[in-house]
């Protein structure tokens, strides 16, 4: 027997998938969501919102302590000793999402997750993983025999995914009107626009943000929170 199990991120893609394989009747088994602790007020409420829009199915959470793995965990492979704490991720270390990606398989494989520690599973083949990526954004896809990526499949582009989840009454409260992404607040692979955005209409969550940067081991998109602060106020301020 397959064991269906969708990723479900909260995001416009994974949203709409997770409605179109309702629509369409297909299994579902699990839903899992990882909740990074570092997510938008506004994702929240819209996990509530799909929660009580999909009963009797139900979505599964495994709480991520982001602020272990980023300030507490003592690095094993560093030239430094005595490091800890992974600090800010990179485009060339993006730690969070491997984590995620554990914290899923961890899920799949044990309907537990422990948040302290790394755990690698090697998924059996009557396990298929729904992911939920664009048809316009098929580059992001990785071949494997228990990944499938229905959007792709189906070519619904990133656009028709958020459009599908306005005309079913999901609008995130407006953040995609402000983002193109949403995820984490305080990754640093946001565009400056949108870390700016960020910076003025939200400052309680860039406030958060320059209290983590207190404690990282490493630089904030090449450079520091608080240089971002001074560059975004001098920027308000001219915008006066």
């Amino acid at each position: 027997m397959t064991i269906h199990v969708v990723s479900f991120s909260g995001g416009k893609d994974s949203t709409c998938m997770l409605l179109m394989m309702i629509e369409k009747k297909m299994p579902i088994h699990q839903i899992i969501f990882v909740d990074t602790t570092k997510e938008f007020p506004d994702m929240y409420k819209h996990i509530e919102e799909v929660k009580e829009y999909i009963k009797p199915l139900k979505i599964k959470t495994a709480t991520m302590d982001y602020d272990y793995w980023f300030r507490r965990r003592r690095k094993t492979k560093t030239k430094k000793p005595n490091t800890t704490g992974y600090g800010f991720p990179g485009i060339n270390s993006r730690w969070c999402t491997g984590i995620k990606i554990e914290a899923i398989q961890s899920m799949i494989m044990t309907s537990r997750y422990d948040p302290h520690q790394r755990s690698r599973f090697t998924l059996p083949s009557y396990v298929t993983q729904y992911v939920g990526i664009a048809s316009d954004e098929y580059k992001r896809i990785k071949e494997h025999a228990h990944l499938r990526y229905p959007l792709v499949e189906w070519g619904v582009t990133e656009e028709e995914a958020l459009e599908y989840c306005y005309d079913k009454g999901f609008t995130w409260n407006g953040l995609y009107t402000k983002f193109k992404r949403v995820s984490c607040y305080c990754c640093p692979l946001q565009p400056l626009s949108e870390l700016y955005t960020l910076y003025k209409e939200y400052p309680d969550l860039w406030w958060q943000l320059e209290e983590m940067s207190k404690y990282s081991s490493t630089p904030f998109k090449g450079t520091t929170v608080d240089r971002l602060a001074t560059r975004f106020f001098n920027r308000l301020e001219a915008e006066k």
